[in-house]
């Protein structure tokens, strides 16, 4: 059995950053880090992955971020927002690029396959494409399905309707459980910035990831 993970990062990373609130709520967000390669562990579980695909919208300076995916093996597609403006329209041009490379390796492959999709977003696209959708064309094809989200970013109705159609194929699975081997926490002197742009400075202490029991 072959495996094909699609990543959309920003789903990833929005879960995981509102499991922070619940998890450890005096840490910042941008003291949060996303440990790529427990999250591939726990995704992969060992099984040869023919395509490997992250897609997600990044300002420069979370170059060193993706570099770990590389690192990895993933091809990365990634689109840096302009402005605040542009963030709805980048973050649906990111699902529509990982859209268009599940169509790809549908048509490219045969046999025993297992799509893992690690997003829980079901919105459409502007052409009409989600998740849901090219999950539903994988599990036509006789294909076992795998989505990964956090519980608080999965649309649960979308895909409840595809787990009552082919119940045999798909599974989700809820990475809540695994917040604290899926993240650790970056030491640092950081700053708040009140409405007259003062910096008040303070110290986050680190936390280091969690071993990955699966």
């Amino acid at each position: 059995m072959s495996i094909h993970i699609f990543w959309d990062n920003s789903n990833v990373w929005g879960g995981l950053s509102q499991l922070r609130l619940a998890n450890e709520p005096t840490v910042p967000w941008f003291a949060l880090r996303v440990y790529f390669k427990n999250i591939y562990e726990l995704v992969s579980k060992g099984r040869l992955a023919e395509t490997k695909i992250m897609a997600g919208s990044v300002p420069p300076e979370c170059e060193e971020l993706w570099d770990c995916a590389r690192i990895l093996g993933f091809q990365t597609d990634l689109l840096k927002r302009v402005d605040s403006s542009q963030d709805v329209k980048c973050e649906q041009a990111v699902d529509e690029i990982l859209h268009m490379k599940m169509a790809n390796a549908i048509l490219d492959y045969e046999g025993d396959q297992t799509m893992i999709l690690l997003s829980g977003d079901s919105s459409l696209s502007t052409y009409d494409t989600s998740f849901p959708s090219q999950l539903q064309r994988a599990l036509k094809k006789g294909w076992k399905v795998e989505v990964y989200s956090a519980s608080s970013c999965i649309s649960k109705q979308k895909y409840k309707k595809l787990i009552d159609e082919y119940p045999r194929q798909i599974e989700l699975i809820d990475i809540d459980p695994y917040y604290f081997s899926l993240t650790y926490v970056r030491e640092g002197e950081y700053y708040h910035k009140d409405s007259q742009g003062n910096r008040t400075y303070f110290h986050v202490n680190a936390r280091i990831v969690s071993a990955l029991r699966v």
